[in-house]
Order: structure tokens, then sequence, then C-alpha cells
């Protein structure tokens, strides 16, 4: 990006806690000021970066990229509205991390932790995860809280950390 910062509204009207909620939005960009949507990134309004996953779903004749696709995960406090901040960070260290996938077992579960997400399991029961942790927070212990579940390599022309979404959903209560 060529000196772009772009605003990105959410507001919460329902009066729930969101955590960790899957967005996708649509953005337009003007032509010639992005080349590469890895460059991207997307900001708190506490600065903190946040994972974010793009797909182009069209290009200027210069080859830059007129609409991008972005899917990230937001938490709002009810009846509130947050901005993140969507910047150029061409020439900055990458988000990613070489963390390995740790796998922890036992009789009465399995622990899967990813760096940035932790997995329970119950071996013993056919069923949804027992608990899911992200950055901290439990993704499933939130009132109205959902989990979209993501398959690698599922026709997944996104490139970033979030993955693409499956028609399944659980949430609280289901």
């Amino acid at each position: 990006m060529k000196h772009v910062t772009l605003p990105i509204v959410i507001t919460e009207s329902d009066g729930i806690r969101r955590v960790n909620e899957p967005v996708t939005v649509g953005i337009p960009l003007p032509k010639g000021r992005v080349f590469n949507p890895a460059e991207m990134a997307l900001y708190s309004a506490s600065n903190e970066r946040i994972l974010l996953q793009n797909e182009v779903l069209a290009r200027w004749s210069d080859g830059s990229v007129q609409w991008v696709l972005l899917d990230f995960l937001a938490s709002v406090a009810p009846k509130t509205t947050v901005t993140y901040m969507l910047q150029d960070c061409s020439g900055s260290a990458s988000y990613t991390q070489n963390v390995p996938i740790t796998v922890q077992e036992s009789p009465t579960s399995i622990a899967i932790d990813t760096g940035y997400a932790l997995f329970h399991l119950n071996p013993a029961v056919f069923s949804r995860f027992e608990q899911i942790i992200i950055q901290g927070h439990s993704a499933l212990d939130e009132p109205g809280s959902s989990m979209v579940l993501g398959l690698p390599g599922s026709s997944n022309r996104k490139t970033g950390p979030v993955p693409r979404p499956l028609a399944t959903r659980s949430g609280k209560g289901r």
C-alpha cells in the first residue's frame, strides 16, 4: 500500500458481547495503491495487530488491487462501536511465526496448541470441542459466540492465517 489507511467500523447493536466473531468485508481500493495484498495489516483501536486473511476479487488495468475481501476475528462489547484500521505493513516484520503445533494426549483429554489457539477434545466422547481458547479467551463460553471451522486447502484462494469457513457452524446452546 502507498500511504493508505482505511477505517473498518463495527457496531454491536444487539446488546451481546462479541468475542472473536468472524467478520468478512469487501474493500474497494484506489488504482495504483496496492499491488501485493499481503502487505496489508489490520490494527485494533489499541494498535494491536489482528490476524487477517485476504482474497483479491478484482484488479485495475495496472495490476493493482481494485477490490479485496478481508476475513478477521473481531471483539466488540455490547452496544458499542470499535474501529479497526487497515494499513500498509510493507517493510515490517511478518506476522507469521514458526510456532510448532503441539499435541498432548491423555486418556481423558487431547490438547492441540497451535500457538494462537488451544483446542481441547475428549477422546472418550465423539462431540464438538470441549473448549477452544483463542488469545487467552474462551471462544465457546461467551454468550452469543459462534465458531466457524475451516478446512485448509478446500478451494481456498485467500491468503492469510484465518481459515476459509465451512458450512458448519456451532455455538453456545446448539
